[in-house]
């Protein structure tokens, strides 16, 4: 193109000198290289300026797990008995889930019970008594003690005798049961796997420390699952962790989940979660628009007067084909998109409208 434009330009200046000499610098000739020489200007497509903020959203991705995720087990150590539930079952709140053998514990209740009885009897002996001032004093206080003490025993007995079953704490599914009948547990070891339905799901993200300066709890967030695509659901930013992961410097964050979710919820599922996000830009332009970029300098070219202005500007952030710009340009001049790195600093220029005239 810029050869073809020299060749007319050449032509049109050899027909300038020798007008009238020569009969091969014809009119057609010189209009063909007047025409060339127009066609030099450069035409370039132009843009509006738009204000900021810029709307540059957060994107992260997560794990879906229950908000609820708990491993049962018994208070108490034993025999197990039975494990009445298996995997994947839904169970309701208070249902039984697994059994110690009893009989140990109901043996040491009973015995407790009946310590109390004959420690109530031995109060009640002593009460009347006192009254009469056939004992002395100090008589009643150990009958008084006593019964108490067989009192916290029965208590205690109680207990332990009701924690043989092992209980579903809300309504949930048995993610696995960890333990077989005939087995010697111990005191606290997991026994069923369990996933608590009552408080829902959330994804699990990770969240730097400018991430988390911009965020905050309820806000409103973007989830879509890579084994639904294409498919948002709205969702919500809850509690955000007050200590870094020491191995990752992060911050772990859930992102709450909706209880109508299209898909059946399950932990591990991987999530994409985008948060709004708004940065204090004070103009935008289409990333097109820059040129000369180096570091987060950079320039761009308005219209004035059918020439080329050139505007040094520095870049805050890029986001989905836009720059959001420290620098504030004028808002009634729109900026060079295309053909911006042919410009100089006052050259002239054709703009291209929208249905391709000049």
């Amino acid at each position: 193109m810029h050869m073809s434009y020299s060749r007319n330009i050449v032509l049109a200046l050899a027909c300038l000198a020798m007008v009238g000499s020569q009969p091969g610098c014809s009119p057609e000739i010189s209009q063909a290289a007047a025409a060339g020489k127009e066609r030099a200007v450069p035409v370039v497509e132009v843009a509006a300026v738009q204000l900021g903020p810029l709307n540059r959203p957060l994107k992260v991705s997560g794990l879906v797990r229950s908000r609820q995720a708990q491993s049962l087990g018994f208070k108490v150590g034993g025999v197990l008995g039975n494990v009445l539930v298996e995997p994947g079952q839904t169970v309701k709140k208070g249902q039984v889930l697994a059994t110690i053998d009893p009989v140990e514990y109901s043996a040491s209740a009973a015995q407790a019970r009946d310590g109390l009885q004959k420690a109530d009897r031995d109060l009640a002996r002593a009460t009347a008594l006192a009254k009469e001032g056939a004992v002395p004093k100090a008589t009643l206080d150990d009958a008084q003690t006593a019964a108490r003490v067989a009192r916290a025993s029965a208590q205690m007995a109680g207990f332990n005798e009701r924690h043989t079953l092992l209980l579903a704490p809300t309504a949930g599914v048995v993610e696995q049961r960890l333990v077989e009948p005939g087995e010697v547990v111990a005191p606290g070891r997991p026994v069923v796997a369990f996933l608590g339905l009552e408080r829902g799901w959330a994804v699990d993200v990770a969240l730097s420390d400018r991430e988390v300066a911009a965020l905050h709890s309820g806000q409103a967030a973007r989830v879509v699952f890579d084994a639904l695509p294409g498919r948002t659901v709205e969702a919500r930013l809850g509690d955000i962790a007050r200590l870094a992961n020491p191995a990752t410097g992060t911050f772990t964050a859930e992102v709450v989940l909706p209880e109508d979710l299209p898909l059946t919820a399950r932990s591990g599922l991987v999530a994409r979660v985008e948060f709004a996000r708004l940065e204090a830009a004070k103009s935008i332009v289409p990333l097109a628009a820059l040129v000369d970029g180096e570091g987060k300098r950079a320039a761009v070219f308005t219209i004035e007067d059918g020439q080329a202005k050139r505007h040094p500007v520095e870049v805050m952030s890029l986001s989905d084909g836009l720059a959001g710009l420290v620098t504030e340009l004028p808002a009634n001049q729109p900026v060079v998109i295309r053909g911006a790195a042919e410009l100089m600093e006052g050259s002239a220029v054709t703009v291209s409208t929208p249905n391709g005239a000049e």
